[in-house]
């Protein structure tokens, strides 16, 4: 006899218009504990399981009017996840493969001499049953807490977003300030105050530099990166603007900066979102300079492709292992650098610069030397050339 526990309360309909076959199922699985109800042929069945819905069927295949397998294509059609078991007669193996091809879940041959392959079938099809069931439960609740986490992030995002545009309005008067002492407008200042005030700016640039990462995170995360592409010059629209905050980077370092552009002309095209694009060179200018030893080399190089653009940022020095060219554009990863330390950085603008570019339907990867150099790719298609700015 089966395990009670797997057979309570379990329903199963019995369909065939023989009434002994019907007598002999229904006394067989009555004693193994689950509740039978029986149907003399198929639309009897069909009204039968309309009225009382079934966990599991057995149906006979050859039957006057309706056939187990028009049975079997209406009862999914009311419910997919019922499970249904055939009877067939000896050596009709046609039958059952075309059973099975109906989504069957097997079936048993007639007569029923051996009364052990039939209840097994049927534990079996009644666990897959439940299974089925278990698993949409646990689907349901997964669905029920991934909207509940996507809620809080959408609240999570919104604060980071509002805070970090506040704070984006206070650094930027901090900075009017400061360029105020800088330029002597409110008086000359002595050496060492200048050389304070510079480390003062240079750190306030930093925080800006964060707080311009976390905007554009909340961005990302809210489904508001918005892509407004037109017809711009990559180098009046994008790059000048984004040479002069380079230069000020160089001097301050002490940095070799090769800004020919590896040859650009003045007049490339390209069909993209300029704002978006001030944001991918400027992070990964930012970051050649950021991540080499004082007179290394960084440079920036171009090639047309026809229809896409292809750029990249070098540096030498300290590059990446093969194992962290991936991770390195996932979201707060933040690389040891070659004295084994975390380099400076929200780990947010490699981040963004990917999401950015893929956006555009473009694509960036890395490739590098780990002890010598760095090398960020990425492509860009031309897009509409003939949309106006």
């Amino acid at each position: 006899m089966s395990d009670k526990n797997e057979s309570d309360k379990t329903k199963i309909l019995v369909i065939d218009d023989e009434e002994d076959i019907r007598f002999l199922v229904n006394a067989i699985l009555t004693r193994e504990g689950y509740r039978v109800t029986t149907a003399k042929d198929g639309m009897d069945g069909l009204d039968s399981f309309k009225a009382n819905p079934a966990e599991l069927v057995i149906t006979d295949v050859k039957m006057p009017g309706m056939d187990g397998i028009e049975v079997l294509r209406e009862l999914k059609k009311i419910d997919p996840d019922v499970v249904v078991i055939l009877l067939t007669g000896h050596g009709n193996m046609d039958t059952a493969i075309a059973a099975l091809q109906e989504s069957a879940y097997d079936f048993v041959s007639k007569p029923l001499e051996n009364i052990q392959i039939l209840t097994s079938t049927v534990k079996t099809g009644v666990q897959k049953w439940r299974l089925t069931q278990e698993n949409k439960r646990l689907m349901n609740e997964l669905q029920v807490t991934n909207d509940e986490l996507n809620k809080k992030n959408a609240h999570y995002f919104e604060v980071l977003g509002f805070v970090s545009h506040e704070l984006k309005n206070a650094m930027t008067i901090l900075s009017g300030y400061i360029g105020l002492f800088q330029d002597g407008i409110l008086g000359e200042m002595q050496q060492n105050q200048r050389e304070t005030m510079d480390k003062i700016a240079y750190n306030v640039e930093s925080i800006n530099n964060l707080i311009v990462n976390y905007l554009n995170l909340s961005k990302v995360e809210k489904g508001e990166l918005e892509v407004e592409p037109v017809v711009i010059d990559i180098y009046n629209d994008v790059l000048k603007g984004v040479i002069d905050i380079i230069n000020l980077q160089a001097e301050r370092g002490n940095l070799n900066i090769d800004l020919s552009l590896g040859g650009i002309p003045p007049d490339v095209k390209l069909s993209a979102d300029p704002a978006l694009m001030r944001i991918v060179f400027l992070n990964l200018l930012l970051n050649a300079i950021k991540y080499t030893n004082e007179g290394g080399k960084r440079s920036f190089g171009y090639e047309d492709h026809g229809e896409y653009i292809r750029f990249n940022v070098y540096n030498d020095g300290a590059g990446i292992p093969d194992e962290d060219k991936d991770r390195i554009f996932n979201k707060f990863v933040r690389l040891k650098n070659g004295a084994g330390k975390k380099r400076e950085g929200s780990g947010l603008g490699l981040f963004t610069v990917k999401k950015i570019i893929q956006a555009h339907n473009g694509k960036i990867w890395v490739e590098s030397d780990p002890d010598n150099w760095i090398n960020f790719i990425f492509e860009l298609p031309k897009g509409d050339l003939d949309k106006k700015g």
